[in-house]
């Protein structure tokens, strides 16, 4: 009670929350009791007739409407209890006239009404939220149908704050800068070396769309964000401090080469390309001894080769085009496989010393390049020499041919010879372009050949993780020393190697290996770069240790990285059985100390990083159902999805077969290594069917009850995943079903038909389609161009957290990664795009204090690591991508850093000078920042210009 000035007042009001749960209990109790009052009745009555038949006895005046105090007297008579508080919130709900009179028909009618229909029957908007909307619009409360899925409409929360609309109008509260790239592009599409050292000790290589320099000493990596697709060739000027990459053919235009500098990353020149039939990606690149020119090779059907004078440009530095075999790239790989430009002073031959000379080797053959140094009006004469089987002299005593097997790749001598190998093992030695000498060297497919700098040094390598040293001095080459490169795992085979560079002036080298992985080889292989070997879809944060998450691949191969060192932390795989274990999705368990797998055979098994122990695994029924049709259907298919309740106590599994499946988890065993494998953890309870595509988007509610499930044909439904044993539990949360009786309670796995309004109560939020993710779809998007969103904590790291809002990041099919304010309500709002990934984005996830973002690429094999920058960071300069590596909209205005005051000094003059210089030099610091911002913004504008320029040319084109 509260005392007033006549001494004790009036009762405290309880708090609109309370009474609003206290209506849905009154509201449930009446139901309940009139069912009751139906079934006993024997003129058979309906609930509906006993209650209006009952308010007509309170209507005195037969209005067709109750009185507060009328109201109660008439649910008292039904045996339902209401207070005067509780009466005033049941007239606002269901409604009054001006004299404080409610009409009982509407009441009847809505207390029997589901709350879907009712929700149905609300305002409807046609379209999201738009950027030009008040805050009266944005303060909408009904129903919204956007297209977007089979969903068809969606609804604002009960709670909704208007200003949350406002915010998601404004580009997002920060942005993301690439700090880490795990990982090195080593498949097949990469036929040419891709890895070297620079001027400056450091490594150079590329993997998915970006272009590395990695300094080993002080583990850090900096990035070239000029591609915007795969980059599929890599090559070092003589000087070691320029290097060129080449791109495959970028939707809506051709394939193109950035040359660049190692050292401030900045491009120095864009060589745009022709596009063919085919796929006209730039697959090996070469400069020449001078590094005036750039030789690039083309794997379009003709295989063009072009010469370019670099520095020319586009535009007047093409010096030769010309086509070279013809033959379609298979499976993506071109017939000519690389470039070997001969860096050593050529012997006099017909009066042209120092002309250009350079191989291209490929399938079944290897072709040379000999281009006089005389170029007039871009005509360029050359001669050109095959080398096939009729073409090769016998080995010298033997009378034998060798094969004309694949050459992989080819390196010139000091002596003008040219060795090459091929995909049989073989190396073979040209002399004046014509076979001299062969060799049986290793078992496997040779695969890089790499001279040192001393020039009397060969190293090879092969597919099967064997290098042989070979001393070139004599006349053919003679191996000095062999070695084969261990195996990383226990379970695992050496390293296929992909590209070597040895270290200038010692006997260190660097490997990138065929598992994507870069090792520094001297007395032993250290690895200093990581990565997977397979497709990359699966990765999931801690949800305890913010520096720790985990990734898995097709390979089987799953990690747990630590952000902080960048590296590995541990290693682990499926338990062996009897097939290729492709692992699909991974997640953590609440604790941290457990991450769930999911593999494409069905197979899904639990690992326990505290003990190092598998603590599960599932196998699906080795028995096939038959379905309506007398055919076999196995009920697993494959895992997409799993997720654990925010408790811990249960598993959700998504597959393949549409199905969702539940777990108990018992938690309370897994803390000791003696139970933590024991039977009785991980026991299904329950199923859900009900999509009609694959499952690949779940979601706890905050209390682990209900389950938000999205498919791949963009369907939202609701299930019951852990429910409460008893209906006062779920009466007690606000959860009972409307209209449910009492016994009835849900069951695990059974869906909850009650549309779900509040956003806010969901743990995490993965689904591309809701209320809260109107906006996430860019101007021209379809929902299947999104296939992951992931919203952050609202932490925003360990400083200034309580200002920060929430973020969602996006990954789309088309390599970019989104950044929105979350809620993101706006159609076509403001973001950020961020490039890096040259495949589909299959995966994001936030670090447990959202101070970093992961993304997988998918089919590039890359993971990147991306550090969240936010503005309410002392010293927050804004965002500063560049136009070629990052699409803006609404970029955040530049702010000054924050700066130390100057000190101060005894003399009052000397104080007032230090003042003056200081507000000088500050004045000047911030005319340079002003200065150096308005030349970025120049240079983003000239680079728009140029691409929209182009743009129109290619239309022009096209027209005509």
């Amino acid at each position: 009670v509260v005392r007033g000035k006549g001494g004790l007042g009036a009762p405290l009001a309880p708090s609109g929350e309370v009474i609003k749960q206290k209506i849905q209990a009154i509201e449930v109790d009446l139901r309940h009791n009139l069912r009751q009052l139906a079934e006993m009745s024997r003129l058979h009555e309906t609930e509906r007739s006993i209650l209006i038949r009952t308010f007509e006895c309170f209507d005195y005046d037969r209005t067709g409407k109750v009185s507060r105090d009328g109201c109660r007297k008439a649910l008292r008579s039904l045996g339902v209890q209401i207070d005067q508080y509780e009466v005033e919130r049941l007239f606002d709900k269901y409604g009054q006239d001006m004299s404080r009179m409610m009409p009982y028909d509407v009441f009847t009618a809505r207390l029997f009404t589901s709350q879907n229909r009712l929700l149905a029957w609300t305002e409807q908007k046609h379209q999201a939220f738009q950027g030009k909307d008040s805050k009266e619009d944005l303060a909408f409360n009904g129903k919204i149908i956007y297209p977007k899925g089979k969903l068809g409409s969606v609804y604002t929360p009960e709670n909704w704050n208007p200003e949350l609309g406002e915010r998601s109008k404004k580009a997002p509260d920060g942005f993301l800068e690439l700090e880490y790239v795990y990982g090195y592009r080593a498949d097949d599409a990469v036929s040419s070396p891709n890895l070297f050292y620079t001027a400056s000790r450091e490594i150079v290589y590329f993997a998915a769309a970006v272009g590395v320099v990695f300094n080993k000493e002080a583990s850090e990596q900096r990035f070239f964000l000029g591609h915007t697709d795969d980059i599929l060739s890599l090559a070092l000027d003589p000087t070691k401090t320029l290097c060129a990459t080449g791109q495959k053919s970028a939707i809506g235009g051709g394939p193109y080469v950035c040359v660049w500098d190692t050292n401030s990353m900045q491009e120095l020149v864009r060589l745009d390309f022709d596009k063919h039939p085919g796929d006209s990606g730039v697959n090996a690149l070469q400069f020449s001894r001078d590094g005036q020119f750039l030789v690039a090779m083309q794997k379009d059907i003709d295989h063009h080769i072009t010469i370019w004078d670099w520095k020319a440009g586009t535009k007047r530095g093409l010096v030769m085009s010309e086509k070279t075999l013809k033959g379609p790239a298979a499976m993506g790989i071109p017939i000519i496989f690389g470039i070997a430009w001969n860096m050593h002073a050529r012997k006099d031959l017909e009066g042209e010393v120092g002309a250009i000379d350079f191989c291209t080797y490929g399938v079944k053959g290897i072709h040379f390049w000999r281009l006089p140094k005389d170029i007039k009006n871009g005509a360029v004469r050359y001669v050109r020499s095959k080398i096939n089987k009729a073409a090769v002299q016998p080995i010298s005593g033997t009378g034998d041919l060798p094969s004309l097997s694949h050459h992989n790749c080819a390196v010139w001598l000091p002596n003008g010879d040219c060795v090459s190998g091929t995909k049989a093992g073989e190396i073979w030695l040209w002399r004046d372009t014509k076979f001299f000498w062969h060799n049986q060297a290793h078992k496997g497919e040779l695969t890089v050949l790499k001279l040192r700098d001393d020039g009397t040094t060969l190293l090879s390598a092969s597919s099967n993780g064997t290098i042989i040293e070979w001393n070139v001095e004599s006349s053919t080459p003679v191996p000095i020393s062999r070695r084969t490169i261990p195996p990383q795992y226990f379970d695992s085979k050496s390293p296929g190697i992909k590209a070597l560079d040895c270290f200038p002036g010692s006997h260190i080298y660097m490997m990138g290996s065929m598992q994507s992985d870069i090792y520094e080889v001297d007395a032993e292989p250290e690895p200093v770069v990581k990565g997977h070997n397979a497709r990359l879809d699966a990765i999931a944060a801690n949800p305890v240790r913010p520096s720790e998450y985990a990734s898995a691949a097709f390979s089987g191969r799953c990690f747990l990285w630590d952000a902080v060192k960048r590296e590995p932390a541990l290693a682990f795989s499926a338990p062996p059985h009897d097939f290729v274990a492709q692992a699909t999705c991974i997640a953590y368990s609440p604790s941290g100390d457990e991450l769930c797998v999911g593999l494409t055979s069905g197979y899904w098994f639990v690992y326990n990083s505290m003990h190092k122990t598998h603590a599960k695994l599932h196998r699906p029924p080795t028995e096939p159902k038959v379905n309506a049709y007398n055919l076999p259907v196995l009920e697993h298919q494959g895992i997409a999805v799993v997720k654990y309740s925010p408790d811990g106590q249960t598993l959700a599994v998504g597959a393949y077969d549409q199905m969702i499946y539940f777990f108990d988890v018992r938690p309370d065993l897994a803390d000791r290594e003696a139970t933590v494998s024991d039977r009785a953890r991980y026991r299904r309870i329950g199923k859900a069917a009900g999509h009609s595509s694959t499952v690949d988007r779940l979601d706890w509610d905050v209390r682990g009850v209900l389950l938000q499930s999205n498919s791949r044909a963009n369907e939202m439904l609701y299930w019951w995943g852990r429910p409460y044993a008893t209906a006062d539990e779920f009466k007690k949360e606000g959860l009972w079903p409307e209209g449910r009786k009492p016994e009835n309670v849900p069951k695990c796995g059974e869906q909850a038909t009650e549309i779900q309004r509040d956003y806010e109560k969901w743990h995490t939020w993965t689904a591309i389609i809701g209320f809260p993710v109107m906006g996430v779809l860019p101007r021209g998007f379809n929902p299947e161009d999104m296939n992951v969103v992931a919203v952050s904590r609202g932490s925003g790291g360990k400083e200034g957290a309580g200002s920060r809002g929430r973020l969602l990041v996006g990954a789309s099919d088309n390599g970019e990664v989104f950044l929105f304010n979350y809620p993101s309500v706006i159609q076509n709002g403001p973001y950020y795009a961020f490039n890096g990934h040259s495949s589909f984005v299959k995966n994001v996830c936030w670090v447990a204090d959202d101070s970093r973002v992961i993304t997988a690429g998918g089919l590039d094999r890359a993971m990147l690591q991306w550090t969240v920058k936010w503005k309410a960071d002392k010293g927050y300069l804004g965002y500063r991508g560049s136009s070629d590596s990052t699409q803006v909209q609404s970029v955040p205005t530049l702010a000054a850093p924050t700066s130390a005051a100057p000190k101060a000094v005894a003399d009052g003059k000397a104080v007032a000078a230090a003042d003056s210089t200081a507000a000088a030099a500050e004045e000047k610091r911030r005319a340079q920042e002003q200065a150096s911002a308005v030349s970025r913004l120049e240079t983003q504008m000239r680079a728009m210009e140029q691409q929209q320029a182009t743009l129109r040319n290619e239309l022009a084109r096209l027209k005509s």
